[in-house]
């Protein structure tokens, strides 16, 4: 092992924390099958396979950026704390999921719906999503008015989402796709920055689930951190020592591209 993947191994370890659950806030929504899915995953291997990425807040808690039904899985199997693989905003970038999903009533639905406004042009760059037709028909959304306020913004926001994430099966896509299908539509958001993901936190409020992307380099997986360890009253600090300097020599950085079957 050379001299820097030394520096860049132990780097990736450094940015571990054990953090109570008490200081860990979310920024986006949950799916509750998923969450099903995920504490059952969990409790069944008796172990976190991947840490969850955190970046800590100007009050001193920590938003979850990826990973948040693990931890609500964590949650809900009554833990008092979480493993965390904690970034700075230098570490990682924000960027957004679009989705591509069946057409039909429900969109005519939202057409309807006097809170959102529809144009087609993208004059402010403001838009909350862009939609595209198989038609070849292209829409952007505002709030009503055009409205700048962050919390009209956000309502807004979730109302185009909910109309069909709970009804209809969702692709995501990080990229263009080309044209919808016959009889499919595809939802475009942009990406929000990370002041403005930080102000909806500390606002108490979230994001809709399933739309938010983070991306992070150095990005820590398969550590397989202990249930047992997260279900202890107290944090037995021995052993978290011990599990660091493990993962200090067990981990292996891989810099080509990789297919990850999940």
């Amino acid at each position: 092992m050379t001299e820097l993947n030394e520096v860049i191994l132990a780097t990736g370890v450094n940015t571990l924390q054990v953090v109570d659950l008490d200081r860990i806030r979310f920024h986006e929504e949950y799916e509750p099958h998923r969450l099903d899915v995920t504490s059952y995953a969990i409790r069944m291997e008796g172990v976190l396979r991947h840490p969850p990425i955190a970046m800590q807040m100007r009050d001193g808690s920590f938003v979850i950026l990826d990973g948040a039904h693990r931890t609500h899985a964590l949650e809900a199997l009554g833990c008092r704390r979480a493993v965390l693989q904690v970034v700075t905003p230098e570490q990682f970038a924000l960027e957004s999921w679009s989705h591509a999903l069946p057409s039909g009533e429900w969109l005519e639905l939202l057409k309807q719906d006097p809170e959102i406004e529809w144009s087609d042009e993208n004059l402010d760059g403001m838009a909350l999503t862009e939609v595209v037709e198989a038609c070849g028909e292209r829409y952007f959304l505002y709030p009503a008015g055009r409205s700048l306020e962050l919390e009209m913004r956000l309502s807004v926001w979730h109302r185009i989402v909910d109309a069909y994430t709970k009804k209809l099966p969702v692709q995501r896509f990080s990229q263009r796709i080309g044209e919808p299908g016959v009889g499919m539509v595809h939802f475009c958001y942009p990406a929000w920055s990370i002041d403005e993901l930080e102000e909806i936190v500390l606002r108490e409020r979230v994001m809709p689930a399933g739309v938010t992307r983070c991306i992070v380099e150095g990005r820590v997986l398969n550590l397989r951190v202990p249930l047992d360890m997260m279900l202890a009253p107290t944090l037995d600090q021995e052993r978290w020592t011990q599990l660091r300097e493990q993962w200090g020599r067990s981990l292996r950085l891989y810099t080509e591209s990789v297919f990850l079957c999940e």
